[in-house]
């Protein structure tokens, strides 16, 4: 009897052993499968990582393979050793800190020039409003000076080509009480009977206007004409340095601007005339043998603005 009671404990025991020890497994086997995908969005420097996170436990988990190739490594695999051997540049991180701390730094320079500039655009029309009311003030004009008289007596170019290439380094821009005007230069050359002229100085403009002279409501009076004197006075220079350079030349000169209307296709070609002379006695129905060379004077009969 004594002998079937502690068989009896014996068995009771080992059953309570390997109860204990289901538990454990049940409970480590819970805990390996407790891993679950998550709705976490990664993002590496604001921008949208697509790769799936694992939440094991209280921790979250990314694939080595995902963090390498965001961090440019090669993952390999040895299936003999089972080794995983990460290459690539193991100063990655810190380089990637250098260059936000450099773009941080040009960006901050960036942004003082940008105050810089916008500092000197105020002072720029500080200074534009301030010369505008010393010309009003002492009733700016243009008047030619014996130092300029001097200055055109001392240009020596002959040719059409000198006086171009005089033109354009020495009278490319003008400024005026209604702003800074700009122009390009053109010789044509007349081979035509029924053109009076041997050379025809056009000169085009930009950032003036001949109309805004006439229409509108927004200038002067007193700035526009006094506008009107500068742009004479530049007419009438060019025409005396383009006496000196094509001496006897039968020659036209003013504000010339040709246009298509259609530029692709060339129909509709348009001028804008204005401030034309000669020196010469033309007429619109002469003949080029009709015309002799006389003195320079302004010649209105082509010309779209009346000065």
């Amino acid at each position: 009897m004594k002998n079937f009671s502690l068989k009896l404990s014996i068995k009771v025991l080992i059953i309570i052993l390997m109860f204990i020890c289901l538990i454990g497994i049940n409970i480590g086997v819970a805990d390996n499968l407790k891993a679950t995908i998550s709705d976490i969005k990664l993002f590496l420097n604001d921008k949208k990582i697509d790769e799936e996170v694992l939440i094991i436990g209280n921790s979250s988990y990314l694939p080595i393979r995902a963090i390498s190739e965001i961090l440019g490594l090669e993952v390999e695999w040895n299936g003999k050793t089972r080794t995983i051997n990460l290459k690539g540049n193991s100063n990655l991180v810190k380089e990637n800190k250098e260059l936000k701390s450099k773009i941080l730094k040009l960006q901050t320079e960036l942004k003082e020039c940008q105050t810089k500039i916008e500092e000197y655009k105020e002072e720029i029309s500080k200074l534009k409003s301030d010369l505008k009311e010393y010309k009003e003030k002492h009733d700016y004009t243009y008047k030619k000076t014996k130092e300029d008289e001097n200055k055109l007596d001392d240009i020596k170019i002959s040719g059409v080509d000198e006086l171009l290439n005089f033109l354009k380094e020495n009278y490319s821009e003008l400024d005026t009480p209604t702003g800074a005007w700009k122009f390009e230069f053109d010789i044509e050359e007349n081979d035509l009977s029924f053109f009076q002229y041997d050379y025809w100085i056009q000169v085009d403009w930009s950032g003036g206007s001949p109309h805004d002279l006439k229409y509108s409501i927004k200038i002067s009076d007193k700035d526009k004409k006094k506008t009107i004197e500068l742009l004479k006075e530049f007419q009438k220079e060019i025409a005396e340095i383009a006496f000196k350079a094509l001496p006897g030349k039968k020659i036209m000169g003013g504000f010339y601007s040709g246009f298509y209307k259609y530029p692709s296709i060339k129909v509709g070609y348009e001028s804008i005339r204005f401030l034309t002379w000669v020196n010469y006695n033309a007429s619109l129905d002469g003949e080029y043998s009709d015309a002799k060379v006389t003195e320079f004077h302004w010649y209105d009969e082509l010309d779209d603005y009346d000065f």
